[in-house]
């Protein structure tokens, strides 16, 4: 993903500015507007659900004996 928007970045950011009859300063705006709801949905996750459903993840597969390696 990382190689993809470095590569597309800049030609989102081209057509914002082209868009917003060049003002190079909009393509920071988009991405604050980005970050913002980015913010705003990580704050709706329920991190202690989350905590109960990954230990017991991690509980079902010592069960399977997925992490035991050869060595050990």
């Amino acid at each position: 993903v990382g190689k993809t928007s470095a590569f597309i970045g800049p030609f989102v950011s081209s057509a914002i500015i082209t868009a917003s009859g060049n003002n190079d300063n909009m393509p920071f705006a988009f991405l604050f507007g980005l970050g913002a709801i980015s913010t705003v949905f990580l704050w709706m996750v329920d991190t202690e659900k989350s905590r109960i459903e990954c230990e017991a993840f991690v509980l079902a597969e010592a069960d399977r004996k997925a992490f035991k390696t050869d060595a050990g």
